[in-house]
């Protein structure tokens, strides 16, 4: 029997081959790990063990960051006040506007 499937050609696979999907499952087939998959991973930790260090240390003590907001909020308070004031106003008029009528009859 062994002869006959050696002599058709008949292709022998082995019980060890990984059946269906290969990287997903119970009986996967793992991937190697390469060298670019290493470094990638080393990078992400390194920027997650950076970000960690910003959030931990603040930018600014507690005496600078006590009066630190004061000038924004004056400044914001200053252009709040002008921009109502500039709803109030009415538009500006010019002489333009108010001798207009006069340039109909000219005539050259």
């Amino acid at each position: 029997m062994w002869l006959t499937r050696v002599l058709l050609g008949h292709k022998f696979y082995s019980r060890k081959r990984t059946p269906g999907l290969q990287f997903i499952g119970k009986h996967r087939r793992f991937r190697p790990i390469t060298r670019f998959m290493v470094r990638n991973t080393v990078r992400r930790l390194e920027l997650e063990e950076q970000n960690r260090q910003h959030l931990q240390k603040s930018f600014l003590t507690e005496m600078e960051e006590k009066g630190s907001a004061t000038l924004r909020k004056i400044v914001q308070s200053k252009n709040f006040i002008e921009a109502r004031r500039a709803e109030k106003m009415k538009p500006h008029k010019y002489l333009e506007d108010y001798y207009k009528h006069l340039e109909k009859t000219r005539t050259w």
